[in-house]
Parts: structure tokens; C-alpha cells; sequence
């Protein structure tokens, strides 16, 4: 029945009829086919576009800047309903029953559309008054007019012609549960729906405020469940949501096995209403669902289950099978707490034991038992019973075989630091506030990542001092302070192993000798209940894969919302305003690095579960199968900017004059020449819209963006380009990513198809490896991202400082620590005089600048910064050994391919000339060096992992690529010939003769 029976209205329409989507929007026309189809749809009506016609009196206008933006949104600050449609909104709204309350929602044209969703674009409001409706919608109007909203158009290459919203009007239902429900996976497309639910309204979970019950429902009705930590609640109130914060976190499951078959059951219908997945918001109250709104499934791939992919041939088929259903299952078995004895261990003489040493051995459940300064070390034998429910230990009284802490000696506390790996993000000399900033994130991220590992509060205290001195800062730059990386995960049961895939992980180069480690539990008491640990940890943790894909889209909706608070111009808020922004972030975002903490766990655990895989049962003695199975995964956000350059080279290769100015001119005169060529001048805006926060160090605060100094960016292109007129090779040099993946999979399928429950395992594996990896990296741009909106807070709030003359220059900004920075803002400062402080500081940092490059790892003893030799570097027995004049080098092949070419060593990509097809030498990359890769027909980097930016890029883009190579840099030079396999690793040193 028609709301509006018996009604004419103008500017409304209640949905009876289906129209166009320019005139009710994205959202209303698929309210309108549900309205149709007989859904159990709240009652709605939508006001249509041209009830903001005549209220602005608007004509649709082309909008390609900001500034333009800004002009228009000045002229509809006092916007509202004009009398007409007002008019009709009073009658409408007396078609419902009196106290309804109501939710007022954008409906674009564009909106909930096949090609974009618009999630989170526009403004929604719940439980709006009828007396509210108006200003509500006028607020809906405005918000079509946001920058975010135009960068949105831009990235996903939608009309400039900003058409403001329809805005739907709907009835709101007092819920006693809802969410959202997907007709199939959303992430990989398989058959089978899945559901996020809470209690009260949808809202915390839209929002990302609170984590959510997750359900998987089988196509025959079978349902898996999973209870998310729900920290709140929010319920209709009267005119006003009501927020109920839990005390404890609520683990009851918000829907029962029928409800949740009924919910997917009604994801279903919708999809086969609109013959294609959907994404549906939906509503319990009492005994009815409802359905409130759908969309269609945006991010899934092309491949669906509604259409489902044929294999090529039988063996095709059975490992696509396999793939799809292999599965793990975990039966743990309970056992009780037993008293531990423990014999102390071996010392080499009896001493005095100080308060603060840490006997390391004498490790109970990831505690450690720290000595009374009174005990003095006997000659006894004397044995010890500890409870190890109890974490308060007597004194402990050590014998002459008991072993204290091999990390001190008469010279003082050892410290070992590394920054195999960390240089990647922060190479050379940086700054105090970056240096600082990171400190801080470490701290705040790794006791974060402790407590989703299982690790009682208890440890994580006793621990304390560890996380804020994950790091240390030496002669201005970053190295890893070694031992408490170790110590950290020496906290988590089955350390072992853990210890083993972190190394991979961070790409440390020589393990600690044993001696030095903290060490792994030994005896068969210690071992079990280490093990047992590890099972009840990995039993917690795997609730928390199994709902990681929900736990990213939160992550990422949480994500955008914060820096939605802080988008726009910065200029205009006060400095307090601006500390406190910066103070939201890092209680919104650094806080609450949940799931990339997650996802690059599993990437880990399963990354190197894959390696032990493919080396026991496929032979894979040098990693070349496991990097071919990984490769050409695609949706590798690091891979879109090579692409960008490729085609905006492609543009700009039809102009000559063009490519000579991207070459030789400025960035004014570039700019100036773009202007004549609109389709590259949109994709050049496009990457920088999307990309321009990325730099050379864009993990440094100080470093430019390319959106503050784009030359390098224009060069590549110039450089693209030309290569592109002179027929020289295009991006890619390797072989077909397609291929090499096939032929791997062939490969371990001929090792493994005689036994199907390895099979099983492998792919498994497999599958997961692949998309943790490719989140992985996705994960780590919203990091950059992050990273790039705190740069410019911090640059703002120096930008009125130096007005008001309290530093003399606004980049001086980076040689104060951050708390310095925003305790004279807060009044916590111990010093007023900032630019004394940045005096003093400057001087030091830029003498680092000159001083010989501190070692790469590093033994001290005792304080860092008194008597130490920073550039005697650490040498295992093979480095030692090691021949400079070696004609054949080895690292980690990365992607598979031979190149011949001269090699041209680059360590700072913003000072290099292009490299026209040579070999590129680096001793570090990070994602700013995307850059350069395009001019690459090879790549070697001396340090690195398989899970390196480079590697990963590398591999994503087919360029033959080689990283982890010792002492590369001081063993080739530019013009030097080689050949390198990425396949094994194998880079040989050619004779000019050998090489033409």
C-alpha cells in the first residue's frame, strides 16, 4: 500500500513507483525494487534532487578543485528547505504515527551503486525528531559538498559534476539487534553468507566502535558462530541515541542458529532480487526482521559464486577443490596446573646478585624472577618449588651452577642493535621528532599486540619497561635495540617457533648465538606446559583470524573516520585545536592497531609455515617455489602507482614538447604544460590525490611529500615516456606472473598429489599466506597514510608558532621531540625556550650528517653515548670470511627472471639521474623508491626480506629482483655488468666482454 495514498507531492516520492535514479538516488532506487518485491521494508519516502534545486537555487556545476569547492560550500552554509518543500515534508511526516523517530540518509545517484558504494561518504543521521527532519536533510545536502567526497570522485573516477543527494526519509526500528549481512564472502567471492550482528542498533558496528558477533551460513543452513568482545550498546532513546558502555565486555551471542539462517536467507533473496551479491543492513525488533537497506558488493572480485569459474582441466579442478575446502581443525586438551621444580642453573662464581638483574633462565610461564640484593650466591644445591599460578616469587637463592644474565659483564649491560630492517622506513640520519613519534607508536602498538596474543596484564607489567625501548636512536638514526625484541616474544608460548618467523620477518641477518638469547624452555615439565600454552594462545588468536576479514573492514571504517575529523583546511583551526586533533588520532588510531597487529601475526606464522612446507615436502631448498606460489596475487595497493606513471607516460609519449618539459622544466612550468593536456592532467591528479602523501622516507615526518615537491614524480614520467618513443622496454621485464604462479602450483601439485591430507595442508596455507601478505601491504599504506596526516598537523601547528615568533622557522619544527612540542601547547613543557632547544639539536643532528655511517649492527656495553666504537660492526664467521673481489653474490630472489644489464648504484633516488633500462643498486628502499622501479630492468637491495616493500612491489610488477644481498653496496659500483637470477638469488660479476 502507498504511503502517500490519495497524495500529489512534488519534491517526494514514497517509492510505490520505481524512477530514475538521477531524481531519488542510488539508495531509494534499490529501496523502491525491495518495496516492490514485497521486502519487509521500514516505511520511507525520499526527497528528490530537485527539492535542493529550488532551496539553493542550483544548477549542476563541474567542481575540479578545492578551492572552488571551498567557494560553493561557503554559499550554502545557511542552506535549508525552502517553504514548498517544507511544506510537503509536514504532510508526509503526519502520514506516521505521532513519536516516531526517524533516520535521514543521503541517496546519490552514483550511490550503492555495482561500480561504488560511497560507504561512509555522506551524512546519516538516526533517531532524528519530525521537527528535525528539515535542518537533517539540509545537513545531508551540505555534505555532498566535502573535500573527502571529491577526492572519493577522483580516486574512483566518477563526474566532476557533483549532483547533490536525494536524501531518503525512513521510519527507524527500535532494534533489538541488527547489522549487516553479505551474500557471499566479500573477500573471496565463495558461496555462503556472512553476517556481523550486535545488540541494540547497527551503529557501533558500522561505525566501528564496537567488534561484533560474526556468523558464517552455509548454503545447506549450516551455521558458524563467533562472539565478539562488545564493549557497547546503542538503543533508540528519545530523540537521541542512547550509549550503554559495558563495564565488561558482552560475549553472548546476539543471534540465535534460526535467526542467523534467517538473516542470510534474506541477504539471498536480495541478491537474486538484483541478480547480483549484496550487502544488506538489517533489523530485529522483537519477533520481525527487517531490512533497511542494500547495496551491491563493491570490493569482491569479478569471479562470484553466482558465477562460478570453470577449471581448465581436471588436475585445475581438483587443486581449486581442495583449495576451497581444505580446512583446520583444533581439539585442545585441558590440563590442570602442577607445581614446577626448578634446579637453578649454572654461574661461574659466586657474587651478589642486583635487584634490577633478571635471572633470564629462571623463566616460569613468561615471567621472570628477579633476585633479592640480600641473597648471596652458595655453593647448595638446594632446590626450589614455585607455583606458577602465583606471580609474586620468594628470593630465590642461586647456586654455583645457576647462570645469571649473560647481558652483563664488568663492562656493563650488553645491548645489541640491529637495523637490518628498520632502515627500509627510516634510512640515514632523521630527526628528534620522528625519532620520538615512532618511539611512541612502538610502545603503544606492542602492548596493544601482547594483550591480543594472551598475554596476562600481569607480564605485560612486569615488562613495562620494554616497550618504550623497543628502539634506539644512534648518531641520529634508528636501529632496533635487538634483545628486547627478543624478550618480547619471549613472553609468548612457543617461543621457539616465534622467535624463528620474527627473524624472517624483520630480516635480521644473523640470529642471537644462544648464549645471549633469551632462552626456550628445556626440560619435559617446562616443554609441555609451554606447548600447552601455545595451544591455549592459539585457540584465543584464532577467534580473532577467523574474524580478522570483519576486524580490517572496522579497522579501515575507523581508520577513515578518523581522518575524516582532520580533513580539510588545518589552517583554520587554533593550535589547541590542532594539539588535539593530533591527541585524537593517537588515541583513535594508535591505540587501536588491532588488526593490522593481527593480520601481520598470521602473515608471519603462515608466511613461514609455508616456507617449512614447501622445503620438507617439496624440496624447495631455496625458497624459489614458495616466492613463485605468492606471486601475482594482485590488489597490491604499492603496485597501483607504477601503473598510474605507465599510463600517464603513455599520454604524455604522444607529445613531444610534453615529455621535454616533464624532463627538463620545473614543477611550474610542468604544471602550466599539463593544463593543455586535460586526459593527463587527470590521471597525473589522480595519483596524486590517491599517492601524493607518499615520499622518499615517508615514515619521516620531515620528509617532503610528493604532494609538496613533486619533480622526482614528473622525471619518472618524463623518463617513462621517452623510453616509450624510443621503443625501449616498458614496466615489467620478468616473466608473466600468471605463468610463473601456474607453474609453481604444478610444481608442489606433483610433489604433493599422492597424498590428499597434505594437499590439504599445503593449500591451506597457501590461500592464507596470499591474503595475508597482499593485507599486509594494503595495511601498511594506511600506516603511511597516517603517518602523512600527522606531518601535517605537525607542520600546521608550526606553521602559527613561527608566526607568532616562537620558532624562527616552521621545519625547525622537527628537531623537538613530540611531547616537547605539544607540552608547550598543553603546559607540561619543562622548557619554554623552544628555539634554544632546536639550536642545540640542530647542530648535533647535522653533525651526525658528517660523521662515518654507524655500523649496521652494533654490540655496546653499558650507556650507548659514552666511549663506544659505533662503526665496529658485528660480523658473523661467514662475513668475516667473505672475499670483496667475489665474482658471484647471493641473496633472497624475489621474483623469477634473468636480466643482463649494467648496474647503477642509487643511494638517494631523489638525486638520481634516470636509469634508462641499467640494474638498480640500493642499499635500503621503501615505498617512496616506487618511483625509480619502472626505469628498472632488475633490482637488487643489500637488505630486505621476502615481505619487504621491495620484494613484495617487485613481484607485483615482474621486475627481476634480488634483495638481502651482503655487502652489496661495497661490492658493486656503477657501470659494473652482471646477471642475476631472481629465481635463486644468483648475482654473477661479468666482464664487460662476457656481457655484450
Amino acid at each position: 500500500m502507498s504511503l502517500f495514498a490519495g497524495k500529489q507531492f512534488q519534491y517526494l516520492r514514497d517509492g510505490s513507483t520505481i524512477e530514475g535514479r538521477a531524481t531519488i538516488g542510488g539508495k531509494a532506487f534499490n529501496l523502491a525494487e525491495l518495496t516492490a518485491e514485497k521486502f519487509n521494508v521500514p516505511s520511507w519516502f525520499v526527497v528528490t534532487t530537485e527539492a535542493f534545486n529550488v532551496s539553493a537555487n542550483w544548477q549542476p556545476d563541474s567542481i575540479s578543485n578545492i578551492e572552488s569547492l571551498r567557494k560553493i560550500k561557503q554559499s550554502l552554509f545557511y542552506l535549508e528547505a525552502n517553504q514548498k518543500v517544507k511544506k510537503e515534508l509536514e504532510q508526509a511526516l503526519a502520514c506516521f504515527a505521532k513519536h516516531i523517530l526517524f533516520a535521514v540518509r543521503s541517496s546519490a545517484a552514483d550511490e550503492d551503486s555495482s561500480g561504488a558504494s560511497f560507504a561512509g561518504q555522506l551524512n546519516s543521521f538516526l533517531c532524528v525528531r519530525s521537527e528535525d527532519v528539515a535542518q537533517k536533510i539540509a545537513d545531508v545536502w551540505r555534505s555532498a559538498f566535502s573535500e573527502h567526497l571529491l577526492t572519493y570522485r577522483k580516486l574512483n573516477m566518477l563526474s566532476k559534476t557533483i549532483v547533490p543527494p536525494a536524501v531518503v526519509v525512513q521510519a527507524m526500528v527500535a532494534a533489538d539487534k541488527a547489522g549487516v549481512a553479505f551474500s557471499i564472502d566479500p573477500l573471496t567471492g565463495s558461496s555462503g553468507s556472512v553476517i556481523s550482528s550486535v545488540f541494540g542498533l547497527g551503529e557501533p558496528l558500522v561505525s566501528g566502535e564496537s567488534n561484533s558477533d560474526l556468523y558464517r551460513v552455509g548454503d545447506a543452513g549450516h551455521v558458524i558462530s563467533e562472539a565478539g568482545h562488545k564493549s557497547v550498546i546503542f538503543r533508540q532513546g528519545r530523540g537521541c541515541i542512547e550509549i550503554e558502555e559495558l563495564v565488561e565486555p558482552d560475549t553472548r551471542l546476539s543471534l540465535n542458529e534460526d535467526e542467523a539462517r534467517s538473516v542470510a536467507s534474506l541477504a539471498q533473496k536480495a541478491a537474486e532480487c538484483f541478480e547480483c551479491p549484496q550487502d544488506i543492513e538489517w533489523a530485529i525488533a522483537g519477533d520481525e526482521l527487517f531490512i533497511l537497506q542494500t547495496r551491491p558488493i563493491t570490493t569482491v572480485a569479478s569471479q562470484t559464486a553466482l558465477e562460478p569459474k570453470k577449471a581448465e582441466d581436471p588436475k585445475t579442478e581438483f587443486w581449486q577443490q581442495i583449495s576451497s575446502s581444505a580446512k583446520a581443525a583444533v581439539d585442545p586438551k585441558t590440563i590442570d596446573w602442577q607445581e614446577i621444580e626448578l634446579s637453578p642453573k649454572r654461574v661461574d662464581a659466586p657474587r651478589l646478585v642486583d635487584p634490577k638483574t633478571i635471572v633470564e633462565p629462571e623463566t616460569i610461564a613468561g615471567w621472570q624472577i628477579l633476585v633479592s640484593p640480600e641473597t648471596t650466591v652458595s655453593s647448595s644445591d638446594s632446590k626450589i618449588t614455585v607455583d606458577p599460578k602465583t606471580i609474586a616469587a620468594p628470593e630465590i637463592i642461586a647456586d654455583p651452577k645457576a647462570t645469571v644474565s649473560p647481558t652483563t659483564d664488568s663492562k656493563g649491560q650488553l645491548y645489541i642493535w640491529d637495523n637490518s630492517n628498520i632502515g627500509e622506513s627510516y634510512h640515514g640520519v632523521t630527526t628528534p621528532l620522528t625519532f620520538s613519534f615512532a618511539r611512541k607508536a612502538y610502545a603503544h602498538v606492542y602492548i596493544e599486540f601482547c594483550r591480543l596474543m594472551g598475554v596476562s596484564e600481569a607480564t605485560i607489567k612486569a615488562k613495562q619497561n620494554i616497550f618504550p625501548n623497543m628502539l634506539g636512536f644512534i648518531q641520529g638514526r634508528i636501529y632496533y635495540n635487538l634483545l628486547n625484541w627478543y624478550r618480547l616474544i619471549a613472553v609468548f608460548p612457543g617461543y621457539r617457533a616465534n622467535k624463528k618467523f620474527m627473524e624472517q620477518m624483520m630480516g635480521v641477518r644473523e640470529s642471537l648465538p644462544e648464549d645471549i638469547a633469551p632462552k626456550a624452555v628445556t626440560s619435559d615439565n617446562e616443554k609441555f606446559n609451554d606447548q600447552y600454552n601455545f595451544l591455549r594462545s592459539m585457540i584465543k588468536i584464532g577467534s580473532r583470524f577467523i574474524s580478522l576479514p570483519e576486524d580490517i573492514v572496522r579497522f579501515n571504517m575507523r581508520f577513515k573516520r578518523a581522518l575524516r575529523e582532520t580533513d580539510g583546511d588545518l589552517s583554520l583551526l587554533t593550535v589547541d585545536e590542532l594539539a588535539s586533533a593530533y591527541r585524537k588520532l593517537e588515541a583513535k588510531l594508535l591505540l587501536n592497531w588491532d588488526a593490522p597487529l593481527i593480520n601481520d601475526f598470521f602473515a608471519m606464522i603462515f608466511f613461514g609455515s609455508l616456507r617449512n612446507l614447501a622445503e620438507r615436502w617439496c624440496k624447495d631448498v631455496d625458497g624459489t617455489l614458495q616466492n613463485n606460489l605468492i606471486v601475482g596475487e594482485g590488489g597490491i595497493i604499492s603496485a597501483e602507482p607504477p601503473k598510474l606513471m605507465a599510463q600517464a607516460a603513455s599520454i604524455a609519449s604522444q607529445n613531444s614538447g610534453l615529455v621535454a618539459v616533464l624532463m627538463n622544466g620545473d614543477v611550474a612550468a610542468i604544471k602550466i604544460a599539463m593544463a593543455k593536456y586535460p586526459e593527463f592532467e587527470q590521471v597525473v591528479n589522480q595519483y596524486l590525490a590517491k599517492f601524493g602523501g607518499r615520499c622518499i622516507g615517508e615514515l619521516k615526518l620531515e620528509s617532503l611529500s610528493l604532494n609538496d615537491d613533486p619533480l622526482s614524480f614528473f622525471r619518472t614520467i618524463g623518463q617513462l615516456a621517452s623510453n616509450k618513443i624510443n621503443g625501449q622496454a616498458a614496466l615489467g621485464h620478468g616473466d608473466n606472473l600468471s605463468t610463473v604462479r601456474k607453474d609453481a602450483e604444478k610444481r608442489a601439485q606433483k610433489f604433493l598429489e599422492t597424498d590428499f591430507i597434505k594437499t590439504c595442508i599445503f593449500i591451506w596455507v597457501l590461500n592464507n599466506t596470499r591474503v595475508l601478505v597482499k593485507q599486509r601491504e594494503n595495511l601498511r599504506f594506511e600506516r603511511t597514510r597516517l603517518f602523512a596526516r600527522v606531518r601535517e598537523i605537525v607542520l600546521a601547528i608550526a606553521t602559527k608558532l613561527s608566526s607568532q615568533g616562537v620558532i624562527d622557522e616552521a621545519r625547525n619544527v622537527f628537531y623537538l621531540e613530540l611531547e616537547e612540542l605539544l607540552g608547550y601547547i598543553e603546559g607540561t613543557a619543562t622548557s619554554t625556550n623552544l628555539n634554544g632547544l632546536i639550536a642545540v639539536r640542530k647542530k648535533e643532528i647535522d653533525s651526525y650528517r658528517l660523521l662515518p655511517q654507524p655500523a649496521d649492527r652494533i654490540e655496546t656495553y653499558g650507556p650507548i653515548y659514552l666511549n663506544q666504537d659505533l662503526c665496529a660492526e658485528v660480523k658473523s664467521e661467514k662475513e668475516s670470511n667473505s672475499n670483496n673481489e667475489q665474482t658471484t653474490l647471493k641473496g633472497t630472489g624475489c621474483c623469477r627472471g634473468k636480466v643482463k644489464a649494467k648496474v647503477r648504484v642509487i643511494l638517494d633516488p631523489k638525486n638520481a639521474t634516470p636509469l634508462n633500462g641499467d640494474i638498480l643498486v640500493a642499499r635500503r628502499t621503501d615505498p617512496g623508491w616506487i618511483i625509480v622501479f619502472p626505469q628498472a630492468s632488475g633490482i637488487l637491495v643489500e637488505y630486505g626480506s621476502l615481505l619487504s616493500h621491495s620484494a613484495i612491489v617487485a613481484r607485483e610488477l615482474g621486475i627481476p629482483a634480488i634483495v638481502g644481498i651482503p655487502g652489496l653496496i661495497g661490492k658493486l659500483k656503477d657501470g659494473d655488468w652482471v646477471e642475476l637470477d631472481g629465481s635463486t638469488g644468483i648475482i654473477n660479476k661479468l666482464e664487460h666482454a662476457d656481457a655484450v
